[in-house]
């Protein structure tokens, strides 16, 4: 199964803002501040036109274990808007206990029965209290995920050909599962998205790929990326054995340039860690070969690279996604070479 984005998150009304960011904050000290969706942390991710299908894809699909917290003030545009994703997922999910509220008073929610328990909040109980509940909550879960259970810490490594030497180590993480892990890294911007029924619906072409490799016997981690992403650290700490990589992962409509500086700063930062790298991009013969000049000069740059990045060259036209029988078939078979599946 698919590993989600995040491990939690967490739906409310701003009248509780304060109070849920303490719970935040906790769950972040346990798991992960990026595993964790609280949504003032990903203020750029979600700005800009069709934020109710973006945090529909974080409810819906990014998120282990949903929590939502329950109110009068859960009437409100924006609660409603979520609600109507989670109890999807609670139709959908059942069996995998992934929605628990927070009951923070009386007021009956349509859609939640009282059979169904939450965790209530008890008068004077502290966030950090509340956020150790929903902790037990998600670790007691069928299903629970690898990385945030099974994970266990090692002394941190400093990367060779570290940019950063003297600086703050990185830490790579080891795990006992033997399933090789596949991280998928690419864009929801539109100019990206090869796919025109992903590209409608919010997707991105990580989603089309993760059904390709789905028969496969690996653990997917997918990252939706931008121009603003700063998840290096957390999955330089998954430690992939791969990457899967759109080359325009990092475009900005904005400032385009800045794309290629913030893929190889990426790069350069994996470079300690044993992971291997499978980029794609549609491009012209031309296109492939300056492409192919670039790869050389990283490699040159950051030595630690060298033989661990491949190209999936994709020809531009209208059949160029991966939906694509055939361009399907060359991925899933360039992934298990790689692999050695």
């Amino acid at each position: 199964m698919p590993q989600r984005r995040f491990a939690i998150a967490l739906s409310f009304p701003g009248e509780h803002r304060a109070f849920v960011r303490n719970i935040a904050d906790a769950l972040a000290g346990s798991l992960g501040k990026g595993r964790i969706f609280f949504d003032e942390w990903y203020e750029g991710e979600i700005k800009g036109r069709d934020a109710d299908l973006k945090l529909s894809r974080i409810y819906g699909e990014d998120a282990e274990l949903i929590v939502p917290f329950f109110s009068q003030y859960y009437s409100k545009m924006w609660c409603q808007i979520e609600w109507h994703t989670v109890r999807a997922v609670i139709a959908r999910r059942r069996d995998e206990d992934a929605v628990v509220p927070v009951l923070l008073d009386n007021t009956k929610i349509p859609g939640w029965e009282d059979i169904d328990l939450g965790i209530r909040r008890k008068a004077r109980q502290s966030g950090k209290q509340i956020a150790a509940q929903i902790l037990e909550a998600y670790k007691s879960r069928p299903g629970r995920q690898l990385t945030d259970v099974n994970f266990k810490p090692e002394a941190p490594v400093e990367p060779k050909n570290s940019p950063t030497t003297g600086h703050r180590k990185r830490r790579v993480t080891s795990r006992t599962s033997s399933r090789p892990i596949v991280v998928l890294m690419d864009s929801t911007l539109p100019d990206v998205v090869y796919d025109s029924n992903t590209r409608a619906k919010g997707g991105t072409n990580a989603d089309d790929i993760t059904e390709v490799l789905s028969d496969l016997q690996i653990t997917i981690i997918k990252e939706t990326t931008s121009l603003r992403w700063q998840r290096d650290e957390q999955v330089l700490r998954v430690n992939p054995d791969l990457v899967v990589l759109h080359f325009s992962a990092f475009y900005s409509t904005t400032t385009p340039d800045d794309c290629d500086k913030r893929l190889e700063e990426f790069l350069q930062y994996m470079s300690g860690a044993k992971t291997r790298f499978l980029m794609y991009s549609r491009m012209s013969p031309d296109q492939n070969k300056w492409l192919q000049r670039w790869l050389r000069r990283i490699e040159a740059r950051i030595p630690g690279l060298r033989n661990r990045i491949q190209v999936l060259p994709i020809t531009p036209g209208q059949d160029a996604t991966f939906r694509d029988q055939d361009l399907a078939r060359r991925l899933k078979l360039q992934v298990k070479q790689i692999l050695e599946l």
